[in-house]
């Protein structure tokens, strides 16, 4: 069962995590994406920030095409830009459904899958943030960017994941690989 945007809502901390940006619903009716990615970013919104370096407040309530935003060849009208990474990767919904998606601009444009929705993301940033504090009770303030990430709650993140959405913690996938490069450092 995915989240709701209402659990979203009541189990985002703001005061940590900073505030949501929830999309305007007459900017989103014209984009072809699911009615529940819709309503989903309509209710509950996303995070303007959120570990690991991602930014969601691009457009501001809106969506634009990749196309328009960036001017990029023709062949990325399907992709709907929702935000960027921390090296400035659009991270898109994939006209058609809800699916996310990031746009490696260092691999020529190549789709990265990031996970199946929108809400199965948003439960995957709820889970990385409440790693990310976890870290910092238990080894202090930089330990999450000394990664200094404890074993239990790294194994705890690698469940959650598998169980919210194992297409988006598959081998190859943006989460999987975040969550490799960290046991790396």
């Amino acid at each position: 069962m995915t989240i709701t945007p209402e659990q979203f809502t009541t189990m985002w901390n703001t005061s940590i995590d900073g505030s949501l940006l929830r999309f305007d619903e007459e900017a989103l009716a014209a984009v072809p994406i699911s009615g529940e990615a819709k309503r989903f970013l309509c209710e509950a919104g996303l995070p303007s920030d959120s570990a690991p370096y991602l930014e969601f407040r691009s457009g501001e309530g809106s969506l634009s095409d990749l196309k328009t935003a960036f001017g990029m060849p023709k062949e990325y009208s399907a992709y709907w830009l929702l935000g960027t990474t921390g090296y400035g990767d659009p991270v898109c919904l994939k006209a058609g459904g809800s699916e996310v998606v990031c746009i490696r601009m260092d691999d020529g444009g190549t789709e990265w899958f990031i996970n199946s929705s929108v809400p199965q993301f948003a439960e995957f940033l709820l889970v990385y943030a409440e790693m990310v504090q976890r870290t910092i009770e238990q080894n202090g303030p930089d330990a999450f960017l000394e990664n200094q990430i404890p074993q239990d709650t790294l194994k705890w993140l690698v469940r959650e994941f598998g169980r919210i959405d194992p297409a988006g913690f598959a081998r190859g996938g943006f989460w999987r690989e975040e969550v490799e490069e960290r046991l790396q450092r």
